[in-house]
């Protein structure tokens, strides 16, 4: 009948409106993803850094002897974020300490600024973004806030390629270096840089007792 034919009518033109709308989405996600692609390539041709802006950190917690999760870390954890310090500091040689932040994290539901490091005393260049991705899996997420090159061993401007690549791939929002001298700092900034990454972090030890 005419009455059916008419819902059949409206129920296609209903379709048809949100097929199209999707398609318009689509379009527009897609043109926009191209745009910042080029966007990034052309910044990255000029030599400027792509990186975000790093947010206020004010302090931070060395993580070297959290070994395994327990109530009393888990408690630091909390305390620490509660009182505004939001950086914690690990590396892939504090055995224990990624995985134990990954849990605590995971257990507490809060966040916070995780930074790591490869081992390139014990690990060889090429290792550096397989490494990364073990590291945020020990860490129970898809990306490191920041990660650093331990010590300056190895071929900087290989190292400055994976660091580009772990960044670059969305695995590493920051990069930066730890224990580097002068030379090796500026030798890896200058290597960063003409891919068009900044070396967000120089990690020096420091004390006040020596």
């Amino acid at each position: 009948c005419r009455g059916e034919r008419l819902v059949r009518l409206e129920r296609r033109r209903a379709i048809a409106a949100v097929t199209s709308r999707a398609a318009r989405t689509a379009r527009r996600a897609i043109a926009a993803a191209t745009a910042n692609r080029a966007a990034r390539t052309a910044r990255r041709d000029r030599g400027e850094a792509t990186m975000a802006a790093l947010p206020e950190l004010e302090m931070g917690i060395g993580c070297n002897k959290w070994f395994a999760k327990s109530d009393q870390l888990r408690d630091t954890y909390l305390a620490a974020l509660d009182a505004g310090v939001s950086l914690f500091n690990t590396a892939q040689v504090y055995k224990g300490s990624e995985a134990c932040l990954g849990d605590i994290r995971r257990e507490t539901g809060r966040d916070a600024f995780i930074v790591s490091k490869f081992d390139s005393l014990h690990g060889n260049v090429r290792q550096l973004v397989p490494s990364l991705m073990d590291t945020n899996r020990r860490l129970r997420s898809d990306h490191v806030d920041g990660f650093l090159v331990h010590f300056p061993r190895g071929d900087i401007d290989a190292l400055a390629e994976g660091l580009d690549l772990a960044h670059h791939n969305g695995i590493a929002t920051h990069v930066g270096c730890s224990n580097f001298g002068i030379l090796e700092l500026r030798r890896l900034h200058a290597a960063l840089a003409k891919r068009g990454v900044a070396l967000a972090f120089n990690e020096i030890e420091f004390s006040l007792l020596r």
